[in-house]
């Protein structure tokens, strides 16, 4: 007797259900004192970026791209994000050193208070300007002396650092080749939780060492809850040169408001 196939179907499904799962790596709690010291070191070896980008952008289903973006970072302290037309004009440009962003675009120019979801609005990623600068060097954004930190590590060179303050969980994840140094780790993730719930992930791909430092060429900023994404594919890019701070100066807007 041959079996009815929707009965064949139903038993390859449960049989297929009865496979366990690739069981994941257990993490053992470790110091956080070294790893914390590792994601400093890192910081503190990037002074500065310039590069060439594509970006997308999606935010409530609206997606935007661009194919030609100029990404200027110094520090963790300042940025400059600019998209140009494909005749090399500039379209927009976001600017930030320390207090608000300036926007610029269609020849006009707005403030925007970092704390009101200006990025969320211009980029679909709900950031800080200050975790999104460290975002886009590679790096985990600095963290509260107040806050209470917890590390784990499991026998894959796999380590979490876990960072706690109030309803905020901050979570990045890591991996380290050989020695734990600042130039042999390479973070994968950074994940930002509030009252338990994922308000964006960021993770890093495509490591390429560049004068000494570790550099992602893919980033990507998501956020299910939210249904944005953000993505940052790096062409050239020139890491830790000097950088001017003029380039951080628009002609005809007061510095005094940045």
């Amino acid at each position: 007797m041959r079996a009815h196939p929707h009965i064949a179907l139903i038993v390859i499904l449960l049989l297929g259900a009865c496979v366990p799962k690739k069981p994941e790596i257990p993490l053992t709690e470790v110091s956080v004192g070294p790893l914390l010291q590792i994601l400093e070191q890192r910081r503190r070896s990037f002074s500065g970026l310039r590069a060439a980008a594509s970006v997308q952008a999606v935010r409530q289903g609206r997606k935007r791209s661009f194919e030609s973006v100029g990404i200027i970072l110094k520090g963790q302290e300042k940025f400059r994000i600019e998209a140009y037309g494909p005749l090399g004009q500039s379209i927009a440009a976001l600017l930030w050193k320390g207090k608000n962003m300036l926007f610029l675009a269609a020849g006009e120019h707005s403030v925007i208070q970092p704390n009101h979801g200006g990025l969320e609005r211009i980029l679909g990623a709900d950031l800080e300007p200050a975790e999104l600068i460290a975002i886009l060097s590679g790096n985990a954004p600095a963290f509260s002396a107040e806050s209470e930190k917890k590390a784990f590590c499991g026998q894959d060179g796999g380590c979490s650092v876990e960072v706690s303050q109030g309803d905020v969980l901050r979570r990045v994840r890591l991996l380290a080749q050989g020695s734990l140094t600042g130039t042999d780790v390479r973070i994968k993730s950074y994940e930002l939780f509030r009252a338990g719930r994922l308000v964006y992930q960021a993770r890093f791909d495509q490591f390429e060492p560049i004068l000494d430092y570790l550099m992602p060429r893919t980033i990507i900023v998501e956020s299910l809850e939210r249904k944005s994404y953000l993505s940052v594919e790096y062409g050239d890019v020139e890491v830790n040169v000097p950088i001017d701070d003029g380039e951080f100066s628009i002609s005809g807007v007061d510095d005094a408001d940045l």
